[in-house]
């Protein structure tokens, strides 16, 4: 009798421990923006494929990716002081660089986006997320190298009343219209999330987010899933979807 292997089942963008970061008891609550439903969830089926990745791909995002970058947030989220957590953030710059970048080859429009307008995938075929991580994971260079000038992370943390941070299915958005001004956010959980961004940005010059600038933020969470995520947001309420009204 032929044996049949297991399919993985793979979270195409997100990872399952980020998603848990903002757990509510032990559910999180999906917005699919595609379809404009919203629905409570585990989120073990959250952005998930059977078989999407491979064997190898798995232990590398795992190893490389998903689990230094929960240790980070948790080992960061540990200090006392907002000045402990800076300091730690920054002194991990390189692992926040490769975060972005394979989180960023981790959204499904950037595949379609190879696929369809490179020379080899009209030469060879289009190629899968897989091989596409696999081919990008080492090049040199890093989304931050868009921000100009000093940069600089901070641990921001949610003050609103109203309001918590969401995330998107690619663990990161943008902020500012303008390259000049570009900066980047990675929501951690529901009331810390880190920026990253000029030295002297206008937007974060401090370490907490009032009720507007966390709507604010969560607007460009959603602005940026449009233009390159794979369809989601998850949120530890529900209510944190209506930071998005009339968007």
């Amino acid at each position: 009798m032929i044996q049949m292997k297991k399919k993985i089942r793979s979270h195409v963008a997100l990872p399952l421990n980020l998603i848990c970061q903002f757990y509510n008891g032990n559910k999180v609550f999906v917005k699919d923006i595609i379809r404009n439903t919203q629905f409570a969830t585990d989120g073990t089926n959250v952005g998930v494929k059977k078989g999407y990745y491979g064997k190898n791909c798995e232990g590398f995002l795992s190893c490389e990716i998903e689990g230094p970058f929960h240790e980070l947030i948790q080992k960061a989220l540990s200090f006392s002081t907002n000045h402990e957590k800076t300091n730690f953030i920054n002194a991990n710059h390189l692992l926040l660089e490769t975060f972005l970048r394979i989180q960023f080859l981790r959204s499904v429009q950037m595949l379609d986006s190879v696929n369809r307008e490179s020379i080899s995938s009209k030469v060879f075929g289009p190629i899968s997320h897989e091989n596409l991580i696999a081919i990008m994971a080492n090049k040199s260079g890093s989304l931050l190298d868009l921000i100009e000038g000093k940069k600089f992370a901070r641990i921001v943390i949610n003050q609103s009343p109203d309001y918590s941070f969401i995330d998107n299915s690619i663990g990161f958005y943008t902020v500012n219209k303008e390259i000049k001004n570009l900066a980047f956010c990675i929501p951690i959980s529901p009331n810390f999330l880190i920026y990253i961004g000029k030295a002297d940005d206008k937007l974060i010059s401090h370490f907490y987010s009032d009720a507007d600038t966390t709507k604010a933020l969560n607007i460009y969470c959603l602005l940026t899933e449009k233009a390159i995520g794979n369809g989601f947001l998850i949120a530890h309420d529900e209510k944190d979807f209506n930071s998005l009204n009339k968007h």
